[in-house]
């Protein structure tokens, strides 16, 4: 789905593209990594079989069904002696936790994953699930929420946390106003940071292991997350994983809008989203509508804008993913913000604040309210 800036490892893409201004995050660049189980007629077939079945259903953005058939295949899999597709059905399921935003779950299922790898003789095993494990901690670093603080605060930017100055009158903390970068509690960034950092760590491991395994669909996918994307593009297309292609095409394409370069930004998203919509993937085609969505508005061609965005917005409501469907609506509102529908403005806005405070993405909720706050005042123009 799509994510605030760093929820892939490093944050290449998500932060060029807050850095380029919109104020919204750029895509989940970091979408489960799906790979093939081995031999379904070996050992435990059915279950293997299960797997599969959940792993093609993810693949089309099904969660609902996928998570049944991971369950259902855990029901055939032997509880002892675990295989590969035991594994996959832990770390799957954690993927999809993952995506309902249960992150304890999540981790419940991941912790289960790590357990049956254990005693599982394939050590792509570990290279997924070191995927996850970043993946994961890349979004427990995104879930601090800005607030005032009685402690001392720091203040988020690009680069390293400073600390802030304190107002008169106002001992030990700031107040965030309208347009103001948010803030963090010491403690609150200190967290941020440590997850971050954990999240970096696992995506390096996880490069290094794969490598080490030879393993080149795996190295595509730890190289992808890692925000290599050139690279991870040049082995998809080696061993025909269009669905890594398109994956890869994103968030290339997700870079080069982050560093202004509109042009490149459109093609490497136009190609991720015909790929996508080739082999039935609505959540890649979802995240690439959003990012051309946010290339046309750049353009000043708000009607294309609002027709990407839209179509975004459709789709991310269709697959449940409520990220996706906050990242469209407060797309649209800066859309009607621009053709000056103030009313249409902040009936998207309120939408999207809804649900980023449903999934408990506070940092992003606390720029919707700036978005908010700029439709009483007409100095404000650019967006959060």
């Amino acid at each position: 789905p799509s994510g605030p800036p760093g929820e892939c490892a490093g944050g290449q893409a998500q932060a060029a593209s807050t850095a380029a201004g919109d104020g919204e995050p750029g895509n989940d660049l970091s979408w489960p990594p799906v790979a093939p189980i081995g031999d379904p007629s070996a050992g435990s077939g059915r279950g293997q079989l299960l797997v599969l079945a959940g792993q093609a259903a993810m693949q089309v953005s099904n969660w609902d069904e996928a998570d049944q058939l991971f369950a259902s295949a855990l029901e055939h899999l032997p509880d002892t002696g675990h295989d590969h597709a035991h594994v996959e059905a832990h770390r799957l399921r954690a993927e999809l936790a993952y995506i309902r935003y249960d992150l304890r779950q999540a981790q419940a299922h991941l912790d289960q994953a790590g357990t049956a790898a254990r005693t599982c003789p394939d050590r792509t095993c570990r290279a997924r699930i070191l995927i996850t494990e970043s993946r994961l901690e890349n979004r427990l670093a995104n879930s601090g929420p800005p607030r005032p603080s009685p402690q001392p605060t720091v203040k988020t930017t690009h680069g390293a946390p400073t600390l802030a100055s304190t107002p008169a009158g106002l001992p030990g903390a700031v107040r965030p106003t309208p347009g103001s970068p948010a803030y963090y509690s010491v403690n609150e960034a200190a967290e941020a940071r440590h997850h971050r950092d954990r999240a970096n760590s696992y995506a390096r491991a996880a490069v290094d292991l794969a490598r080490d395994l030879a393993d080149t669909h795996t190295l595509a996918q730890a190289l992808d997350h890692a925000g290599e994307h050139t690279t991870a593009l040049a082995l998809y297309t080696q061993i025909g994983d269009r669905w890594g292609q398109a994956h890869a095409e994103d968030g290339l394409g997700e870079v080069a809008r982050g560093r202004g370069d509109l042009e490149g930004a459109a093609a490497h998203l136009g190609t991720a989203l015909t790929l996508s919509t080739q082999i039935g993937d609505r959540w890649g085609q979802a995240n690439a509508e959003d990012g051309l969505g946010h290339v046309a508005r750049a353009r000043g061609d708000l009607e294309g804008a609002a027709a990407h965005s839209a179509a975004a917005l459709t789709l991310h409501t269709q697959i449940g993913n409520r990220w996706g469907q906050a990242n469209a609506e407060q797309g649209l509102g800066h859309v009607a913000r621009a053709r000056g529908d103030l009313e249409g403005a902040a009936a998207h806005y309120a939408a999207a604040l809804t649900l980023y405070s449903e999934i408990g993405m506070d940092s992003q909720a606390e720029r919707v309210r700036r978005d908010l706050a700029k439709l009483t005042r007409p100095d404000q123009t650019g967006d959060a």
